[in-house]
């Protein structure tokens, strides 16, 4: 058959069902000069209100040698919400302004009846099936005492009472149903167990809730029943719907599909109870993280603290690093769960050198005050910090700690030296008065002492002979003063910077000796030089 007259009856053929997509046309010019024998296209995306929709056409060519379209599928969803597709297949005999109403009057998935579906309609099925939308859900009396079961519960789909309807009405003693409801992370199946009561009513014996992939073309079939990677829960039909998806968005243990299904039913109760539970578990996990904030760690490992408390591992330890001044530091933070592994514990971590990694040091975490990582850092560089400790009787008292290398713990844990506020070392008045610029204003100088506190070697400035010189500075409580080091971190005498106001040079000697002369030639009395106390 002649390809563009093939082509021009397939383009008058979607025009009269309602489609004149270009993006479509022109693929099937391609499909159909390129002597395809099968092939797909796809049109753009539509917008009605909320609602989107798109088709795809599959064609496919005949013995005679003409391509013709086979079939077409319908998708139409709620603002752009996969969870809100309506999807169906139709023959080529139905217009597109008839698939577009069954798709707007379909629930999401009734019964989850995917083969219904995926089978192309014919114009006669679409419109039987939309004369069945019109007629309003009997509510007979029968019928009435369940519908009424479910509404309470939360669940009130027609279409779930139409398909119980239709059980009922089948003389089935014994069933489930099917029902998906849109959720934040997932969409969730819920499989409903119908049972007779004591008087022969049908009655909604309990529930089961999990989470499936809103992508109907990513599940699998098997049997009767949707399989998913999921989080279930089974709930007695006391618990309401809502109730039961919350639970589900908080869960924090990811089950595999089925295991659920072997657990008796919840009850409100004990769903409340696991409601608070997570709660506190949240909460615990947010407390750690901040805990690791606050000390220096950042969030690199948030997402790993995560998954070991939801695998409820007993203990663990993770692994991270920072990097100081170019010298790198591995740490490994110890986490453990209390007593009724309910809570967990951030206790201590280990820091280690990379320059040195058989020097490992462990620091324990003080009612959260512990020392940070750059604290570590600095400690296990020899400088010394200073922090706010507690003594047994949970009193605070501020002291300076500085890592003792010749006492050892019986773990090999180096211990600590300690000074006290009564000890007499103040790392303010050593520095005070010494022409240092940092001191010369409040903000300088608490930022400079704030420093030092932390155990940085900070650097400071002095001026000499009218130039400015940079040193390093740190704490040594021992000996009630501080280390002096040069630009480049070599360890240089204290006079070089804590008496910068003895010392004179040559020149302004001669300086002040002329100003001596002149005021004595004048007849005045000559200044008295006070000397200057460090």
């Amino acid at each position: 058959m002649d390809s563009s007259v093939n082509f021009q009856e397939l383009k008058e053929e979607l025009r009269e069902l309602g489609f004149s997509d270009p993006r479509v046309t022109n693929r099937i010019g391609e499909m159909i000069f390129q002597q395809d024998h099968y092939g797909w296209a796809m049109s753009d995306l539509e917008k009605h209100g909320q609602e989107e929709s798109y088709f795809i056409f599959d064609f496919g060519r005949g013995d005679d040698g003409r391509f013709n379209l086979l079939y077409y599928a319908g998708h139409l969803s709620v603002n752009g919400d996969l969870g809100n597709e309506r999807f169906q297949h139709f023959l080529p005999d139905v217009p597109r302004e008839q698939a577009l109403r069954l798709l707007d009057e379909r629930a999401k998935y009734p019964e989850l009846d995917f083969n219904s579906c995926y089978t192309p309609l014919s114009l006669e099925e679409v419109r039987t099936k939309l004369e069945a939308f019109k007629l309003p859900v009997p509510l007979e009396k029968k019928f009435q005492p369940i519908i009424a079961q479910l509404t309470q519960t939360g669940f009130n789909d027609p279409n779930l009472f139409r398909a119980l309807q239709q059980k009922i009405e089948e003389r089935q003693e014994r069933f489930y149903l099917e029902s998906l409801s849109p959720s934040g992370r997932h969409d969730i199946l819920f499989t409903l167990n119908f049972a007779p009561d004591a008087s022969g009513q049908t009655r909604l014996d309990n529930y089961r809730g999990c989470f499936v992939s809103p992508d109907p073309i990513a599940r699998q079939k098997t049997g009767s029943e949707l399989y998913h990677p999921a989080v279930g829960e089974h709930f007695e039909a006391s618990v309401n719907k809502q109730l039961a998806i919350t639970l589900l968005e908080t869960r924090p243990t990811i089950k595999s599909s089925g295991y659920y299904y072997n657990t008796p039913p919840l009850t409100d109760k004990q769903v409340t109870q696991l409601l608070n539970q997570n709660s506190m578990n949240t909460q615990n996990v947010e407390f750690l993280k901040k805990s690791l904030l606050n000390l220096g760690f950042g969030d690199k490992v948030n997402d790993l603290l995560e998954k070991k408390i939801e695998a409820k591992e007993p203990e663990f330890a993770l692994l991270t690093n920072m990097s100081y001044n170019q010298k790198d530091v591995a740490y490994a933070l110890h986490f453990k769960a209390g007593s009724e592994g309910d809570m967990y514990f951030f206790n201590k971590f280990d820091a280690a050198l990379n320059s040195k990694p058989d020097e490992k040091q462990s620091f324990y975490i003080n009612k959260g005050n512990g020392i940070t990582a750059k604290e570590a850092f600095n400690l296990m560089e020899g400088r010394a910090v200073h922090k706010t400790l507690f003594n047994k009787e949970d009193e605070k008292y501020q002291a300076w700690l500085k890592l003792d290398d010749d006492n050892l713990s019986p773990g090999g844990n180096k211990l600590f030296k300690r000074w006290n506020e009564n000890y007499g070392f103040d790392v303010e008045k050593v520095l005070s008065g010494k022409g240092i610029k940092e001191m010369a204003t409040a903000e300088g100088q608490e930022a400079l002492i704030k420093s030092l506190k932390k155990g940085n070697a900070q650097q400071v400035t002095v001026e000499r002979d009218g130039k400015e010189q940079k040193f390093f500075v740190t704490a040594s409580p021992q000996f009630k003063t501080v280390d002096v080091f040069d630009a480049k971190m070599k360890k240089v005498k204290r006079e070089e910077l804590l008496q910068p106001e003895q010392k004179q040079s040559s020149s302004q000697k001669q300086d002040n000796q002329q100003k001596q002369d002149k005021q004595q030639k004048e007849g005045l009395p000559a200044k008295k030089h006070k000397g200057v106390k460090v």
